[in-house]
């Protein structure tokens, strides 16, 4: 068993009145491993529910733009400099937002990640 962070990757619409609603759209998992940071994530490739929110654009749209800012994100996430933390602090891409670190305890870090997955943002 070991200890393992774990944020979840959310889509945020900000309406007219500043009020802000989202949808879950991926998770990332850090743990130590083998004397390094391991960093795992999964992203949906369904935007169905981020469309809802955005009424004005097209879904392809929407599609377009969360893709675009996951991309980023993969791209800091793949930096082994990089711990998660860093990267929470520092993270910035509009409708993408991350939530503050939550502690878990896995056996299996993939196993961990799809449960996260299944239970954060599967649909």
């Amino acid at each position: 068993m070991q200890a393992a962070f774990y944020s979840i990757v959310k889509y945020v619409s900000i309406g007219k009145s500043n009020d802000s609603r989202c949808v879950n759209i991926g998770v990332v998992l850090e743990a130590l491993d083998n004397g390094g940071i391991r960093k795992l994530y999964r992203f949906t490739d369904n935007f169905n529910g981020a469309s809802k929110l955005e009424p004005r654009l097209e879904p392809d749209a929407v599609r377009r733009m969360a893709e675009a800012s996951l991309r980023q994100l993969a791209w800091e996430l793949e930096r082994p400099e990089l711990t998660l933390t860093e990267i929470l602090e520092n993270y910035c891409a509009g409708r993408i937002q991350l939530t503050e670190l939550q502690l878990t305890i896995a056996n299996d870090l993939e196993a961990k990640l799809q449960d996260l997955y299944r239970i954060f943002v599967a649909q």
